[in-house]
């Protein structure tokens, strides 16, 4: 293919059929990369939108067990002092969401953090002191309901979320509190 031997026209011809290509093949990389930054722009809003969206369901389930819990805890005191033993499980085998809400255990624990009664058996936990958790100090002092952040349980050993309420005197005296559990293994928040 030589240039010199190609008439003028020809060489005006080829030389406007590259302009012409390159001219086109640079506009088409222009576009496929902005089509490409584009994709990626709403791919990543996409994924942070349904992000946001899980977070807020999770935030609203959590919520949702920790409002039950503190409703609960309101139940469990006569005045001055916590029900009794037999009052406390008839109040955690009536309120069956509890137990669906917290499928790993809920427990009443005394005002310095032991606990003393659980709705189901776990070998070690009767007994044990749980004054020194930081979500346990928290519900104590702020009197609020409080969800720890993830931990391993004490006796179970086990890793889980657990949630707390205040129990009070009419006076807004601690009698103790109610907890609950869920084991981050088995159940899904």
């Amino acid at each position: 293919f030589d240039l010199p031997s190609l008439s003028l026209g020809s060489r005006l011809a080829l030389i406007i059929l590259l302009g012409t290509v390159a001219t086109v093949s640079s506009v088409l990389l222009v576009a496929y990369g902005a089509l490409v930054e584009d994709f990626e722009d709403i791919l990543a809003e996409q994924q942070l939108y349904e992000t946001q969206r899980i977070a807020t369901e999770v935030n609203r389930r959590l919520q949702l067990r920790l409002d039950v819990l503190a409703e609960s805890a309101s139940l469990l005191s006569h005045g001055s002092e916590l029900v009794s033993r037999d009052e406390m499980a008839i109040h955690l085998e009536r309120h069956k969401s509890l137990n669906s809400l917290f499928p790993d255990g809920v427990m009443i624990f005394d005002d310095n953090a032991t606990a003393i009664f659980e709705n189901f058996y776990t070998p070690g936990r009767i007994g044990t002191n749980y004054a020194d958790r930081k979500h346990f100090r928290q519900a104590m002092e702020n009197r609020k309901p409080v969800i720890s952040r993830p931990i391993i349980g004490r006796t179970t050993g086990v890793p889980l979320l657990s949630f707390l309420a205040p129990i009070e005197s009419d006076e807004g005296d601690l009698l103790g509190l109610l907890g609950g559990t869920i084991n981050l293994g088995k159940t899904s928040i």
